[in-house]
């Protein structure tokens, strides 16, 4: 009985049970075999098959089911279709048909917010207004709903509509931050997303950056836990710092140089330290008879990055570019501070004007034809032009190399796109009306 169950147990597995009386090998169960190609050379070989696709392995988690992400962009400055979906336009132009509806399950950012009761066109025109007003330049792309843009402290972010529903309704706004620091970004991002829905704009948020940046809330000399501290700072803890910017400002390596710019931009500032500091750092930076002269330093770094090919940083900010505009911006503080306190046409005049009206005017008037491209660094070389028509000489040169014709230019687009452009190239042009 036990050999009959342990011959039904085998066939019944596929093998073959033994006759009576005779001892026989059971055959090997074999499972059915056939080739697989796994390459085009093998096939050629003689293996037959279907061929077997392998996948490349990915990392980490993927989006959820149904979820269409936004596909990366290209960042080599040759790809056409960077050529063609960043345009610097007057105005950002949506159409309802191209806002990409967004899926119940898609992952926003905490900085967005719904619009009712307005199409994609109408919310996209008040952002770019203002966007104007808030002097952030700003780059479009009309068809995939999207605007790059970057504040004068060179916070950099990104704007997306998108369509909640298959109506169109509610259109979504989606701020993201990029770089840059966080509450200069949320104090731009809160005016942004108030304007989305058609709510006006502070007039603080419209001022110009002379009051105190987002994260001062009063100028450095005024805060008490500090008095003791400025009382007992002289001059030369000052000079120390502007030798530690020369020996920077001298290294090869790009980023070594912005942090001395940045340092340099921060003593100039009178918001940021005392404005006896600020003075004479102003001094060191324009004057060539101080003890520490900075111009001739500031203006190769600012020739090598207008001239060599930018370079991205690991947070994917361009360093020449912000190289540039903080060499901008700490002649624009030390041709200011110097002319509001009335002794920079005397200085200019006891220095020389040869150096400003011959190599200094005529970078500024070439970094003002670029205005469309960048209003950023446009406004602050108009600070400078401004500044420097207290010489006669300087005022003639404007007059000889078009340097008027440059500054309406400028003028016109910042009234396009650009509030703080528009305001100083229009305080240049009557000032050189009245000269002239």
């Amino acid at each position: 009985m036990s050999n009959t169950n342990e011959d039904a147990k085998l066939e019944s597995f596929g093998g073959r049970a033994p006759s009576e009386g005779k001892e026989e090998e059971l055959d090997e169960i074999a499972p059915p075999m056939r080739s697989v190609a796994i390459s085009p050379s093998l096939e050629r070989e003689g293996v037959r098959g279907p061929a077997l696709q392998l996948k490349k392995p990915s990392l980490g988690f993927g989006p959820p089911k149904g979820i269409t992400r936004p596909s990366p962009y290209s960042k080599r400055k040759d790809s056409l279709s960077m050529q063609k979906e960043w345009t610097e336009g007057l105005s950002w132009n949506v159409k309802p048909e191209d806002l990409e509806m967004l899926s119940e399950d898609f992952l926003l950012e905490r900085t967005n917010r719904e619009i009712h009761d307005s199409d994609a066109t109408q919310v996209a025109s008040r952002i770019s207004d203002a966007l104007k007003k808030l002097s952030i330049m700003a780059e479009y792309d009309g068809q995939k709903a999207k605007a790059k843009c970057q504040t004068q402290d060179f916070v950099s972010f990104r704007i997306r509509l998108y369509a909640g529903g298959m109506s169109g309704q509610p259109i979504i706004v989606e701020v993201q931050r990029r770089s840059g620091g966080a509450r200069s970004f949320m104090q731009s991002c809160r005016a942004i997303l108030s304007a989305a829905e058609g709510k006006m704009l502070e007039s603080k948020l419209m001022a110009p950056p002379t009051s105190p940046p987002a994260a001062i809330m009063r100028p450095i000399s005024q805060m008490k836990c500090l008095q003791a501290v400025l009382q007992e700072t002289d001059d030369s803890v000052v000079l120390s710092a502007l030798e530690k910017v020369v020996d920077m400002l001298n290294k090869s390596q790009r980023d070594t140089q912005i942090l001395a710019l940045e340092n340099l931009c921060c003593l100039t500032d009178p918001i940021k330290t005392t404005p006896k500091g600020a003075t004479l750092a102003a001094k060191s930076v324009v004057l060539r008879s101080e003890k520490i002269c900075l111009r001739d330093e500031i203006v190769v770094v600012f020739t090598q990055c207008t001239e060599q090919e930018d370079e991205e940083s690991e947070r994917g900010e361009k360093l020449h570019d912000k190289a540039r505009h903080l060499c901008l911006r700490a002649f624009s503080n030390s041709l200011t501070l110097l002319a509001q306190a009335g002794s920079l046409k005397e200085s200019v005049a006891n220095d020389g004007e040869a150096w400003f009206v011959d190599r200094l005017l005529p970078q500024l008037l070439d970094e003002m034809k670029d205005a469309a491209t960048a209003p950023n660094n446009a406004y602050l070389a108009a600070c400078c032009v401004t500044c420097l028509l207290c010489a006669r000489t300087a005022v003639d040169t404007m007059d000889r190399m078009e340097g008027i014709k440059t500054m309406r230019d400028a003028h016109h687009v910042g009234c396009q796109i650009h509030e703080l452009l528009e305001r100083e190239t229009g305080r240049c042009l009557d000032k050189l009306e009245s000269l002239l």
